[in-house]
């Protein structure tokens, strides 16, 4: 009897032991006592599992845009959506509140420089009273002038080149110049400062009948109506030399040349006789005119600017505004 007891007691210690460790027997006091303070599988609290599938640190249950990336420039970065600042049109120049980024030391762009000039594009092309705008790239003064001033004229050439192929804005409407080191925000020698420097700036030249005077563009004057003097049309044979009668002969047959050539549509014709009597004379005004029309018609928009402003500074507003209309009619659209 005795050795029974010492069985049960051994049986009791032995069953506590092995709730202690875990492996009570099913249906134990023990097992039921230790069960009944633990949290069962059922109503134990789980864990969310917050997931981020684009990766911009915006939780997918608050992301917008759950399978695009935020872009972070301080305008609505908390709604998880690729989105850039607004464009401010101001009376002499367009305003990006998102600067125009390149890839490292080249004039490529950058995608979110895409997505900015393509919504600049859209806002142009609604805006057709906006005639020129010159795009102007600085950059900061950390290497040879001329090396900075080149590499500031390519990024605004490849500007232009996104609006006028993607954008489909006219290149007579975009003019060009890269101003390096010359015109910087700030002096500071820090990466700001640098980063403030380097920049694409648009400045509006030409805007309905207000004409602005933009430092680095030449011949753009706001004074309406300037006339230059121009040297008289006839004159008596007896003051000119033999060489002058050449001179003046041949500058009539290269202007009847370019007319028959017009007549004929041989545009490239005519473009290389109005810019030799253009040489010649330069105050021939139908030369130039034609000339013009000539450049826009073939291409040379640059040259087609140039025209514009001379006619505008030596002539009249309204005869630079007509030859400006004549050149937008006189292009021939792209094929897409």
């Amino acid at each position: 009897m005795r050795s029974s007891k010492i069985s049960a007691v051994w049986s009791v210690v032995l069953g506590a032991v092995a709730c202690v460790t875990g492996g009570c027997p099913a249906g134990g006091g023990a097992k039921n006592h230790g069960s009944a303070n633990a949290p069962s599988g059922r109503n134990a609290p789980r864990r969310l599992a917050v997931t981020d599938a684009d990766g911009d640190g915006v939780p997918d249950f608050a992301d917008r845009c759950p399978r695009r990336k935020e872009t972070r420039n301080g305008y609505r970065d908390g709604d998880g959506c690729p989105d850039i600042y607004p464009i401010v049109f101001q009376p002499k120049r367009i305003r990006l509140l998102q600067p125009i980024s390149f890839v490292g030391e080249t004039p490529v762009l950058t995608a979110d420089a895409r997505q900015v000039l393509t919504t600049l594009a859209t806002a142009l092309r609604k805006r057709p009273s906006i005639m020129l705008v010159e795009i102007q790239g600085h950059l900061a003064s950390t290497g040879p002038r001329d090396y900075s001033r080149r590499l500031s004229l390519l990024r605004a050439k490849a500007v232009r080149s996104f609006l006028v192929r993607t954008g489909g804005i006219s290149k007579l409407r975009l003019d060009v110049g890269g101003y390096g080191p010359d015109r910087p925000l700030c002096l500071d020698k820090t990466r700001g400062c640098r980063a403030l420097n380097e920049r694409i700036e648009l400045r509006i030249v030409w805007q309905g009948r207000q004409r602005h005077r933009v430092a680095g563009v030449a011949g753009v004057t706001g004074s309406p109506g300037r006339r230059a003097l121009l040297p008289p049309r006839h004159r008596t044979a007896l003051t000119r030399s033999a060489d002058q009668r050449l001179r003046q002969r041949r500058i009539r047959l290269l202007h009847q040349a370019g007319l028959r050539f017009l007549r004929q549509h041989r545009y490239t014709a005519a473009y290389k006789r109005f810019s030799e009597v253009v040489r010649l004379q330069p105050g021939n005004l139908t030369a130039r005119l034609k000339l013009g029309v000539l450049q826009a018609r073939l291409g040379d928009h640059t040259g087609a600017n140039q025209t514009v402003r001379w006619v505008r500074n030596h002539v009249s507003d309204a005869a630079a505004d007509r030859l400006r209309r004549q050149q937008l009619k006189a292009m021939v659209p792209r094929k897409p």
